[in-house]
């Protein structure tokens, strides 16, 4: 069985990403803070973390989520600029996706990640 996702929801928004990757065929789990979140991915096997960040996507969240775990990185930010979404590869993200993405490319994005070798490698010290 595959490792589940992690899903971030820093944002408080309604949980439509979880039902989104289970229609995908993808398990998931979720938190609601970036601690919760680092202790997650630091201890447990996950195909890919999703964070849902509000427009200004934290450079820190990235390089603090990258720190705990190797595990691929996405970003939902839906009113994210290009250079929030260009910090938060630089800091670590796997992809950025911002309006409008669709859910057959979440679920394509996650699952292309996970089928990369050496998918889960070592956290940055």
């Amino acid at each position: 069985m595959e490792p589940p996702v992690l899903i971030i929801n820093t944002t408080g928004a309604a949980p439509v990403i979880a039902r989104v990757l289970e229609k995908g065929g993808l398990a998931s789990e979720s938190v609601s803070d970036l601690e919760t979140a680092a202790v997650r991915l630091a201890g447990g096997d996950y195909r890919a973390a999703v964070l849902l960040a509000g427009e200004d996507v934290s450079v820190r969240a990235c390089e603090a989520l990258r720190r705990a775990s190797g595990a691929p990185l996405i970003i939902i930010s839906p009113g994210a600029s290009t250079e929030a979404c260009v910090r938060a590869i630089e800091a670590g993200a796997d992809f950025c996706l911002r309006r409008s993405f669709g859910p057959l490319e979440l679920i394509a994005r996650v699952k292309a990640l996970g089928q990369r070798p050496g998918r889960t490698p070592e956290p940055v010290a």
